[in-house]
């Protein structure tokens, strides 16, 4: 889902320490390699991008040199996504993945290039892999439940969702405590169970009450419990942090349609799906939630395509409505 987290702190944990090496003419390949890696994982990926030619050229050639370090192939891997060149980079992810006896740090960013790729069942079995191989590594299991909820089991990630926060530590950061109660309470919306779904995702706005993309949540539980009043407040508060929402939009768009504003319905949906089709890349969910709208805007016969799409990415079904 849009709203995943926590994948890149895992690398230093996994790599260790790596301070960058201070050089003098051209670095070997196993020097830039390290610096590669430090980049990325202290937030500078920026400042590799204007040598990342030179860079793969070096990296092509000491993985030729050195076939069997993993480092370097994983470095040649994370330039290769920094030139959009996603094969060369699930390649070199793969024999990196391979050749660090299945380390955790490189399969973490190994699953999410097989995401990014749309193959997110390659990725949901590369995640339960690692879970399996390092079960007491929190990242990696918060990792498999994001996929999961990516391909829609549910089931699965409210397992791994609820055995977290019970584990968790008292002194959990208020910020990664949210993120937990949202990913959960979305998974309770999905399976229909509204009043837990309510209850979660107020509990994590209650120690993050800014997060617009758990107000956008918890507006589509109140709307489809039935609360209409509540469901307009917590969509106008996320829309308030973020006007671009494109499910804020649809919801808010479906709650003007239930108290008789239609006018203001269609300007709603018209947003969303303005604002919905920049986010389309590789998650199911953007793709359904488009077919949805266009159906509200007479686009009935381009949302198919969405929705084809949407399947495709293993994401074929809306949070339900109550039942009357």
């Amino acid at each position: 889902m849009k709203q995943i987290i926590l994948v890149l702190a895992a690398l230093t944990s996994c790599f260790g320490s790596l301070a960058a090496d201070t050089l003098i003419g051209q670095p070997t390949p196993q020097e830039l390699a390290r610096q590669v890696i430090t980049a990325f994982q202290t937030g500078r990926s920026d400042q590799i991008k204007p040598n990342l030619t030179a860079d793969v050229s070096i990296l092509e050639k000491g993985s030729k040199d050195f076939p069997d370090d993993p480092l370097i192939h994983f470095a040649l891997a994370t330039c290769y996504m920094g030139q959009d060149n996603k094969q060369a980079a699930l390649k070199s992810m793969e024999t990196a993945y391979t050749l660090s006896k299945k380390d955790a740090g490189i399969g973490l960013m190994y699953a999410l290039a097989l995401k990014m790729n749309k193959q997110p069942l390659k990725a949901y079995e590369l995640d339960k892999e690692m879970v399996a191989l390092h079960p007491s590594v929190p990242q990696l299991q918060i990792q498999l439940a994001t996929i999961d909820m990516t391909i829609q089991k549910y089931d699965e990630a409210i397992t791994i969702l609820e055995a977290l926060m019970q584990k968790a530590p008292a002194n959990l950061a208020a910020q990664d405590k949210s993120v937990l109660l949202f990913m959960l309470g979305t998974c309770y919306l999905y399976k229909g169970n509204y009043a837990k779904a309510i209850e979660t995702l107020e509990s994590g706005l209650s120690l993050m009450p800014g997060m617009a993309m758990d107000l956008t949540v918890l507006g589509e539980a109140y709307l489809k419990n039935g609360d209409l009043k509540k469901a307009g407040v917590a969509l106008d508060k996320a829309l308030a942090i973020n006007p671009q929402i494109p499910s804020a939009l649809y919801y808010k768009g479906i709650y003007f349609e239930k108290i008789g504003n239609p006018e203001m319905a269609q300007k709603s949906f018209q947003d969303g799906y303005t604002n919905g089709k920049r986010y389309l890349q590789d998650n199911g969910e953007d793709y359904y939630l488009i077919f949805l709208i266009s159906q509200k805007i007479s686009k009935s016969e381009e949302g198919k395509n969405y929705k084809a799409e949407a399947e495709r990415l293993f994401f074929s079904y809306e949070a339900p409505w109550k039942q009357k």
